[in-house]
């Protein structure tokens, strides 16, 4: 189900906050594909010898696309609700929606801590000398 940008941002804060699991958030950029156009498999391995995918050809875009942002809670155990949204931003409200987002992700992350790198033991090499 697709939420107007507000409501979708009130319901990831709610499930953030209500929720102790995993919650997983994507985000995509919308592109629009003709009818009846499947997209193009990333799988060249099926490919016969002397045939070429032209899959890595690249064409220099200039327009503007939509992005999707999709957010799901985790593990639900028995009798939870497994709650899945997704919002679409339009390009003229990405700006004012990223930082909408942001400040609500800081705001709820402020318990997490950053990863303590291991210290690596650097022991001098002793030369034998006779």
């Amino acid at each position: 189900m697709h939420l107007e940008n507000e409501k979708f941002l009130s319901t990831v804060l709610q499930l953030l906050e209500g929720s102790k699991k995993s919650v997983y958030i994507t985000q995509k950029r919308l592109t629009p594909q003709p009818d009846g156009v499947l997209p193009k498999s990333n799988e060249l391995d099926d490919l016969p010898i002397g045939i070429t995918s032209d899959i890595l050809d690249t064409k220099t875009d200039t327009e503007t696309y939509p992005v999707l942002i999709r957010v799901k809670n985790g593990r639900v155990k028995k009798g939870g609700k497994k709650l899945k949204t997704s919002t679409i931003v339009q390009p003229e409200d990405l700006e004012k929606f990223w930082s909408d987002y942001s400040n609500l992700l800081k705001s709820v992350f402020v318990g997490l801590k950053k990863k303590e790198k291991k210290k690596k033991n650097k022991k001098p090499k002793n030369k034998v000398s006779k």
